[in-house]
């Protein structure tokens, strides 16, 4: 193969590689965010029903059968409960989950 054959090889097989992984780049997935993609916040009323109770936050938990953290995580809106534990805290309190947890 010739000097100019191999140049031109080589120059071809650079253009395909940098095209190639530009294609890489192009198709990296980036995750969707910014508020309008963000799920919207529940409130609840944990705190309330625990007070009207006069249980803390300890008392709920072993009640629940979770951690003091997941309580308090929950009533400050740090934690969205799972459904099956939604629905946990509604039968502790006797009272529907849209009684205790509102959409914001």
């Amino acid at each position: 193969m010739s000097d100019r054959a191999t140049g031109l090889l080589l120059a071809v097989s650079a253009v395909i590689v940098g095209l190639f992984c530009a294609g890489f780049a192009a198709a990296q997935v980036i995750p969707p965010s910014g508020p309008a993609l963000r799920a919207a916040a529940m409130k609840n009323r944990l705190k309330v029903l625990r007070a009207e109770r006069d249980w803390s936050q300890g008392d709920l938990a072993d009640r629940l059968g979770v951690s003091r953290q997941s309580v308090n995580a929950i009533e400050t809106g740090k934690y969205d409960p799972s459904l099956p534990l939604a629905f946990k805290i509604a039968s502790v309190f006797g009272l529907r989950i849209e009684e205790i947890f509102l959409e914001d």
